[in-house]
């Protein structure tokens, strides 16, 4: 993990040795009670998703994550049109 992004995470205690995943592709599920997205690798020619992770989340988890995604995404095309500093991911 560069240094850039172990300074953005300060607020968070992150396992020894934890190292985050590349994702290309994503697959989202649900069951009666739970949504099930699966983050991937897919590279061609191999046409099947490689998992890397998986989250199970609640109906009230996901609607928490839509918007804390909207946001992230609001702030990221800011800062890519030269707007300003990103703040530190949202502590939920």
């Amino acid at each position: 993990m560069s240094e850039e992004i172990k300074n953005m995470y300060d607020a968070y205690e992150f396992p020894q040795g934890f190292e985050p995943k590349f994702s290309n592709m994503h697959v989202i599920s649900h069951s009666h009670r739970e949504f099930f997205i699966t983050f991937g690798v897919g590279n061609p020619p191999r046409k099947k998703l490689l998992p890397v992770a998986q989250v199970i989340l609640t109906k009230e988890h996901l609607v928490e994550l839509i918007l804390n995604l909207q946001t992230q995404l609001k702030k990221f095309e800011v800062d890519r049109k030269g707007g300003g500093q990103s703040d530190p991911p949202s502590r939920l």
